[in-house]
């Protein structure tokens, strides 16, 4: 495993979204309540980006088709059929936040 910087520590504020590459997949670092979250970067409906995804609350919702997930436990809100948001581990390194990522 080899750590992969996203971002330094003082980057991180509320609101903070930032799409990076971590081996062959794109995660969005976002900080949300005053706490860094990695999620896959795509919508698992239909792959739409979810960079610019609205948040209210603990809820994030796609810009495409509105389908809600809950930003505690990346399960899907609503009776709408679709698989949850996967979140990603977060590793620090001194003033970097990052990913461990698979050499």
């Amino acid at each position: 495993m080899s750590f992969v910087p996203l971002a330094r520590l003082a980057e991180l504020r509320e609101g903070f979204r930032r799409v990076v590459r971590a081996g062959r997949e794109e995660v969005l670092l976002l900080v949300h309540d005053g706490r860094p979250l990695l999620i896959q970067a795509r919508c698992p409906h239909m792959g739409e980006p979810l960079l610019r995804a609205a948040v209210d609350g603990d809820r994030l919702r796609c810009p495409r088709h509105g389908f809600e997930f809950d930003l505690r436990s990346g399960r899907v809100l609503g009776d709408r059929p679709c698989s949850p948001l996967h979140f990603h581990r977060l590793a620090w390194r001194g003033n970097e936040i990052g990913i461990e990522a698979a050499d």
